[in-house]
């Protein structure tokens, strides 16, 4: 399953897509995004029930980040402008971070149906001896 789009990756690109995908076929940004979309289940799939039924928000966006980097280093001359590594660089350390459980993802949550806030205090008042 993909995870985002090539128009979202395209879109990512902002004004540099022109000169960057000027002659390149939709088919090879859509194996890019296969292969990153590949990648990052591989990186999740040990805490992360796949497939997902609805891709979170997240994950979208940390595919059109490493498919916007692999355009760059597949299709530009010169090297990956700073802020694109950058953010290549941060989107493995989060993919990290979700491996390790530090972030939780694609976990369904349920409301209670009243509306109180319940609390975990250290120790319970009741029953000491104040003097």
């Amino acid at each position: 399953m993909d995870y985002c789009t090539k128009d979202d990756v395209k879109e990512s690109l902002g004004t540099a897509e022109d000169m960057l995908l000027a002659d390149v076929e939709d088919s090879e940004i859509s194996s890019i995004i296969t292969e990153t979309s590949g990648l990052i289940d591989d990186y999740i799939r040990a805490n992360v029930s796949l497939p997902f039924e609805t891709t979170p928000q997240i994950i979208k966006t940390l595919c059109i980040n490493i498919s916007r980097y692999e355009c760059y280093c597949r299709f530009a001359t010169g090297d990956v402008p700073e802020p694109i590594q950058n953010e290549y660089n941060n989107t493995f350390k989060l993919l990290e971070k979700i491996r390790k459980k530090e972030i939780m993802i694609g976990a369904s949550t349920t409301e209670d149906d009243d509306d109180e806030t319940y609390y975990q205090v250290e120790d319970p008042y009741f029953g000491r001896n104040i003097q």
